[in-house]
Formats: C-alpha cells, structure tokens, sequence
C-alpha cells in the first residue's frame, strides 16, 4: 500500500513537471514571437494611423517576420491582425485595380477574419473586414454584420467611427434603414472630436446632406451647409 500511494505521488510529480515545463515552453514561444515583431508592430500602427506608404520592399521584411512569428504562436490575435494591416498596406501600395491589389487585400481579409473569430469582442477586427472589404467591392451580409459589430464593440473608438463612416456613406445605397441609423448615429459621435476629418469623408462621397442633417454645428460648418 505504502509503494502504491508514493508511485501515486511520483505520477502527480512527473504530470507536474510536464505541465510546467510545457507551460514555460509555451512562455518562451510566445516572449520570441513577441520580442521578433516589436518593430515590425510598432512601424505598422504608424504606417497604418498616418496612411504612409511604405517601400515595398519595407513591407515584404515586416510580413516576413511575422509569418515567421506566426509559426511560433499560430493563435495569437494580434500578431495576425498587424499582418492583415502589413498586407492591406501593401494592396494600397499596389497598383490600382491591379490582380496584385485585388490579392493582397484578399489575404489581409483572411487575417482580419482569423483575428475576429479570436478576439471576437475587438471592434478593430470587425472594423478592418468592413474596410477590406469595401474596397474588395464586396458589399455583402458579411460586410454588413462587420459594421454592426465594429459599431458595438467601439461606438467612440477614433479609428473605428472613421473606417465605419467612410465606409457606410460610401456604401449608403446599399445599407438596410436599420444599418443607415446606426452609422446616423456614428457620424454623430465621430462629429464631436474628428469634424474635420469626417467633413473631407463626406465630401469625398458626396454625402454633405447626412452631414447637415446632424446636430453637431461644428462639422456643418466645415462643409458649409445651407
């Protein structure tokens, strides 16, 4: 009895220590994958939030790390959604109404979708499929529910109350009465911090009329309602 209950103990022991030891392994991938993209990370955020367009050359060595980081840690959300914008980026780079444009917004997408069934909560995510998206053309009911969700998960995140209004106006003939309220409602919050911003957006789509219909004064001023 005494030898069962200590081989009992030594089992436990060993299950134990192969649980640490894979937990710390698991540790070291993720610390590498991390340590390997820091750059990368951070001039993507900077290329993405001043609309840059990076060499492309610059931009084939940030996918290359990270791909190669996603190797080490395959399910890690935010490594997949910088290598969505690194290739939407590169599409924009890309030769207008090229096949090359068309696939790299095609593989940033795919991202984009992988990182939202990861962190489905992450109104970037969402926000980033409605904008791949539109300029894919693919004005569709994933599209709508993308917007739906970037507008419940990030109602007064900056980014997202742009990509929704961009897209929304752009695609306004298209949207359902109850999508056309919601993004109502977005022009309203984006209206109180971003007015300049938004005005050069509806001038571009030609929508200064759901700018004047809104309450804020500022914004209407900008595109000079009557």
């Amino acid at each position: 009895m005494v030898a069962l209950h200590r081989s009992h103990r030594i089992g436990i022991a060993l299950i134990a220590t192969a649980v640490l030891g894979y937990c710390g392994f698991e540790s070291a991938r993720r610390g590498l994958a991390d340590w390997s993209t820091m750059r990368w990370r951070h001039e993507i955020a900077g290329w993405a939030e001043r609309r840059a367009n990076p060499p492309p050359e610059l931009l084939q060595e940030a996918i290359t790390a990270l791909i190669e980081a996603l190797a080490l840690t395959p399910e890690d959300p935010t490594l997949i959604e910088h290598l969505g914008t690194a290739l939407a980026l590169r599409a924009a780079g890309s030769q207008p109404g090229s096949e090359s444009q068309r696939l790299y917004f095609a593989a940033a997408l795919v991202r984009f979708r992988n990182a939202a069934t990861l962190r489905p909560t992450s109104p970037y995510s969402w926000a980033d499929i409605v904008l791949t998206k539109y300029r894919l053309g693919q004005i569709d009911d994933e599209f709508f529910g993308a917007m739906g969700n970037a507008l419940t998960f990030g109602p007064w995140e900056p980014a997202v109350q742009l990509i929704v209004a961009d897209a929304g106006l752009g695609a306004w003939e298209r949207l359902d009465s109850g999508l056309r309220g919601r993004v109502r409602e977005n022009l309203e919050r984006a209206a109180v911090r971003q007015a300049d911003t938004l005005a050069r957006i509806a001038t571009d789509h030609g929508r200064i009329d759901l700018i004047c219909a809104i309450s804020n004064s500022t914004v209407k001023n900008k595109v000079k309602c009557g």
